[in-house]
C-alpha cells in the first residue's frame, strides 16, 4: 500500500506492507515525525489533524489508511528554544578534537557541536522530539514502546540525532567523525535512545534497567558519525540525567552561583587560581594551615554555600534541594500540561502561540510569538492566564470559572461556553476551558507538594531556602510572579528565584568537554538521596492541600 504525503512544496510516497493501519501508524512506520499527538493516538487531544483528498480534515490516529490516499500536513512551526542563562561550563581538557552534546527532552531535542581543544561552540541545532507522535509525556512513550514500538521509538531518536549531527557538521564547515558525544535526558529518553525497554519504569517500584553514566560506541547505537557516546547518569526511574546535568551547570555544589548573587561571579580559572594560591600560602606558613584549609574548602563550595532548590519542570517535574554532600531529590507526575500538550488549544512555544497574558485596566491583553494571529497558547501563557483569572475573579481559588453574575460587567464578554462546558476566550480564536484549568491544577499541585516534601525530608522551613533555580525551557519563559500567584512557586521564595535557561544542555556540553565534569556527575549521583513520592506518607495530604490556587 502506498500513500502520497504532501508537506508544503514537498511530496513523497510512504509505503507499508501491513493492513488496517491508521494514517498515524503509517507515518510512524516511515519515520514521519511532524505530527504532534499528545494523547498517544487515542483520539482525545484532536491535534493530529491532516487533510485527505476526497475526505477533508480527519484525525490521523483514527483514520484507516487506504492505498492511493493523498494526505497533506502543514509545515511545522519552529519552536522557540530557551536562551542559555547563567550556567557554568567546565573548561575543555583537550582530550578530543571534535565533540558534541545533546539534550534529549521529551518535547525538544537540542544538539551542540564544539571544538574539543578550545571548548568553542561551533554550531547548535534544535527540533521537536521525533517521538512526539507516540505521545507527549514519558508514560505515553513507555506504553508505546511495547512490542515492536521500542524499535520504532529508538529508530526515531537515533535517526533524528544522526541527522542533527550531519546538520551541525555542515553548519560548522567541519568534517566528521565526532570523536565524543555526551547525551543528557530523562531516564525514559535515555532508555529509548540506547534501545532499552522502559517498561519497568512504568510500574511500581519504577526500576530502570540502567542508571547509565556509561560509555558506548557510536556504531552500537546506530550513530555512524560518532565514535564514542557518553550517557549522563540518572538517579532513579523518574529523576534522570537531565537533572544531574542541570546540577553541574548551575554549580549547586560550589560557590559559583552564590558568588553571582553577591555580584562577585567567578570563573573556573579564577577558582583554580584561588585554590592554588591557598595551597602555596599553606605550604609557606604552617602556622596558618587550618585557616588556609578553611579558605580552600570555601572556594570548592564545601562551606557557606546557599541552600538551593532546583526545579526542572517539563512533562516530568524533577527537583533537587540541598547543597554539597546533602542532596534530596524527587520527581512529580506533572504531565504535559505545562508544555501545552493535552490542553484544548495548547501548543509548543512557536509562532502563533500566546506566551504572555496580562490586564490593562479591564482589557485582557496577550503577546503572541512571531507577532502573528494567535492560534494557541503555550505553557508560559497558560500560567499567566490563570494568574489573571484569579486576580480578576474570572476564576476562584478552587479553580472554578465564574458565572456572569459573579464578575464585573466589563469582564463578562470573556466568559463563554463550548461543547464541554465553561471557558474563557483570550482572543476570538483562543480559549481556555474548565477542563484545561483542572489539568493545570493537578500539575501545579504535584509540583508544589513535591517542594514541601523535600523540605520536610531535610527538616527545613521555607525560609531556609536561599535560592530557587528554574531550569529548562518552561522555566526560562515562565513569569515567576504569575507562578507564585497561583502557588506553583512558593510566594515566600519569589525574590530569590532565577531562571538559567537550558541548563541540561549546558551540563551535557561540560560532560562532552571535560573528564572532570564526568567524574563530578558520577559523584553527584552517589550523593543524591531519592524520595519516592507515590509511597510517601505525607504526599497525598500535601497534594490535596496544594490543589487550591492561593
Amino acid at each position: 500500500m502506498n500513500i502520497e504525503l504532501k508537506t508544503g512544496t514537498k511530496q513523497q510516497t510512504l509505503k507499508t506492507d501491513k493492513q488496517n493501519l491508521t494514517i498515524l501508524e503509517v507515518f510512524q512506520e516511515n519515520g514521519i515525525t511532524q505530527l504532534h499527538t499528545p494523547c498517544g493516538g487515542n483520539g482525545t487531544c484532536k491535534k493530529c489533524l491532516v487533510f485527505v483528498e476526497g475526505k477533508g480534515e480527519v484525525l490521523a490516529c483514527q483514520t484507516v489508511a487506504e492505498d492511493g490516499m493523498v494526505v497533506t500536513i502543514p509545515e511545522e512551526e519552529k519552536s522557540v528554544i530557551a536562551e542559555n542563562g547563567n550556567c557554568y561550563l567546565y573548561p575543555a581538557d583537550g582530550r578530543y578534537d571534535l565533540v558534541a552534546a545533546c539534550d534529549i527532552g521529551t518535547t525538544t531535542v537540542v544538539c551542540h557541536l564544539l571544538d574539543g581543544k578550545s571548548g568553542r561552540r561551533l554550531a547548535t541545532v534544535s527540533a521537536p522530539n521525533a517521538q512526539r507522535s507516540f505521545g507527549a509525556d514519558v508514560i505515553s512513550r513507555i506504553q508505546a514502546a511495547e512490542g515492536d514500538g521500542l524499535e520504532l521509538l529508538h529508530g526515531a531518536i537515533r535517526d533524528q540525532i544522526s541527522h542533527m549531527l550531519e546538520q551541525l557538521l555542515e553548519k560548522a564547515g567541519r568534517k566528521g567523525p565526532v570523536n565524543f558525544l555526551a547525551v543528557a535526558g530523562n531516564t525514559v529518553m535515555s532508555h529509548l535512545f540506547t534501545d532499552l525497554s522502559p517498561k519497568s519504569i512504568g510500574v511500581v517500584p519504577f526500576t530502570p534497567l540502567s542508571l547509565f553514566g556509561d560509555m558506548h560506541t557510536g556504531a552500537s547505537l546506530g550513530l555512524e558519525l560518532c565514535e564514542q557516546v557518553y550517557i549522563v547518569p540518572a538517579i532513579a526511574g523518574y529523576v534522570g540525567g537531565d537533572i544531574t546535568a542541570d546540577l553541574i551547570a548551575v554549580k549547586m555544589h560550589s560557590e559559583q552561583l552564590a558568588a553571582k548573587y553577591s555580584g562577585e561571579a567567578i570563573t573556573a580559572d579564577q577558582t583554580e587560581e584561588k585554590i592554588q594560591s591557598a595551597n602555596v600560602e599553606t605550604e609557606a606558613a604552617s602556622e596558618n594551615v587550618a585557616e588556609q584549609q578553611k579558605e580552600s574548602q570555601s572556594v570548592n563550595g564545601k562551606m557557606n554555600e546557599p541552600e538551593t532548590l532546583l526545579l526542572d519542570i517539563g512533562t516530568n517535574g524533577e527537583m533537587v534541594l540541598g547543597k554539597a554532600g546533602d542532596y534530596v531529590c524527587c520527581a512529580t507526575a506533572a504531565g504535559p500540561a505545562f508544555e501545552g500538550a493535552e490542553i484544548t488549544m495548547g501548543m509548543p512555544a512557536a509562532d502563533g502561540a500566546i506566551s504572555k497574558v496580562w490586564m490593562e485596566g479591564a482589557k485582557l491583553c496577550v503577546s503572541v510569538i512571531g507577532g502573528k494571529e494567535a492560534t494557541g497558547i503555550c505553557g508560559s501563557g497558560l500560567i499567566d492566564a490563570l494568574a489573571v483569572f484569579l486576580e480578576t475573579g474570572l476564576m476562584d481559588e478552587t479553580g472554578l470559572l465564574a458565572d456572569e453574575d459573579d464578575v464585573e460587567e466589563e469582564l463578562v464578554d470573556y466568559l463563554g461556553e463550548d461543547e464541554n462546558g465553561s471557558c474563557i476566550w483570550l482572543t476570538d480564536r483562543v480559549k481556555i476551558t474548565q477542563a484545561d484549568i483542572r489539568k493545570l491544577q493537578l500539575a501545579k499541585a504535584s509540583i508544589a507538594a513535591g517542594i514541601r516534601i523535600l523540605l520536610s525530608e531535610k527538616g527545613l522551613q521555607m525560609s531556609a531556602v536561599e535560592q530557587v533555580i528554574l531550569a529548562g525551557g518552561f522555566g526560562s519563559f515562565l513569569n515567576k510572579k504569575s507562578a507564585a500567584a497561583i502557588g506553583l512557586i512558593p510566594s515566600e521564595l519569589l525574590d530569590v528565584t532565577v531562571s538559567v535557561g537550558n541548563a541540561a544542555g549546558e551540563g551535557a556540553i561540560s560532560a562532552a568537554l571535560s573528564g572532570e565534569a564526568r567524574e563530578e556527575l558520577a559523584r553527584l549521583r552517589k550523593e543524591m538521596r531519592y524520595v519516592e513520592l507515590s509511597t510517601h506518607k505525607k504526599f497525598s495530604d500535601e497534594y490535596m492541600e496544594q490543589m487550591y490556587f492561593e
